[in-house]
């Protein structure tokens, strides 16, 4: 068993992941600096924050390890798992900025796991921004020992920061999100209660670009629209909850047809660069509903209109 230098102990908190604690344990211990934490521990902030060390922080802290995994990011062939949820390493966990909401701090000063992830930007309980930089202005960041301020001064405190309220589209698929995570109320979408978060993300931020740019054949960005990710997304996210994909796609559908005279139609070009992953989408079971969604809608429409029914498998364009 190892046994931990350090004479204060905390109890693991709601939604703490392992290197949340360790910063803990630096703070309620008075350790100043990330090498002085490493000496005591034999850990640090950056392998925890990828699964690896768990059994040695639990050691340290005297509790049992499950405890710490179920708040765990665990990292593993170019993935990242938390809580059963998989998504894509690189695009769902902050490498380097600490974010945190302030009123959490202020119920209880510890970090929680979802403050970490790209893709929530909001607090689900206060309906506020998540910031990512201390009262004195300089950011949050990994070097930082003490979870209300970073290293950088002597008296800052983030609960200081003015509240900046969240917007309430983004506030809402934010909600969805955290309740698939056991984090907050049960929120359902039926459209994408069926798949895992990581799919439905995909899914989310590509019907809301495909609401905001229309029919395009090149593959759009967030920033072609001078709008951030997380607003794509909640657009999307908008539209599925209301069942509005129907709607959407009849609209691109009729600039398809304005844009390509004479042209046959099929799933492949009738809706350009979704089309094309639309295609891919089909093969994957817990996405079944939004390809079968279009393609019904397609066998719906007038008999004057070209037949979808080439290219729904193979993608081929006449």
């Amino acid at each position: 068993m190892l046994r931990s230098s350090l004479p204060l102990w905390v109890v693991p908190a709601e939604d703490e992941p392992p290197h949340g604690l360790l910063l803990r344990l630096a703070e309620r211990n008075g350790i100043q600096s990330q090498s002085q934490l490493s000496v005591l521990t034999g850990l640090s902030v950056r392998e925890l924050r990828n699964g690896a060390g768990i059994e040695r922080l639990a050691a340290v802290a005297h509790c049992d390890p499950a405890h710490l995994m179920n708040s765990a990011p665990i990292v593993s062939d170019g993935g990242l798992a938390i809580r059963g949820e998989r998504f894509s390493a690189r695009h769902a966990v902050r490498q380097s900025a600490r974010r945190l909401c302030p009123e959490c701090v202020v119920e209880s000063s510890h970090h929680r796991f979802w403050f970490d992830l790209e893709f929530v930007t909001t607090c689900p309980a206060h309906g506020r921004k998540l910031i990512q930089t201390c009262s004195c202005g300089q950011p949050l960041s990994w070097t930082d020992v003490r979870i209300s301020k970073c290293c950088r001064c002597d008296n800052g405190d983030v609960t200081n920061i003015p509240w900046i309220q969240a917007r309430p589209d983004i506030l809402e698929m934010d909600r969805w999100i955290l309740s698939r995570l056991r984090v907050g109320g049960v929120s359902s979408v039926p459209l994408l209660d069926s798949m895992n978060v990581g799919t439905a993300l995909h899914v989310i931020q590509n019907v809301g670009l495909l609401d905001l740019g229309g029919y395009q054949t090149a593959w759009p960005e967030p920033r072609d629209f001078g709008v951030s990710v997380a607003e794509v997304r909640s657009r999307g996210f908008r539209i599925l909850r209301l069942e509005q994909l129907n709607e959407v796609v009849d609209r691109v559908y009729v600039e398809f047809v304005a844009t390509n005279s004479g042209r046959a139609a099929t799933i492949k070009n009738a809706y350009g660069w979704f089309g094309e992953w639309l295609l891919d989408l089909q093969f994957q079971e817990a996405s079944a509903r939004i390809y079968e969604t279009i393609v019904v809608r397609a066998t719906r429409r007038k008999r004057s209109q070209p037949s979808f029914r080439s290219g729904w498998g193979l993608g081929h364009s006449t």
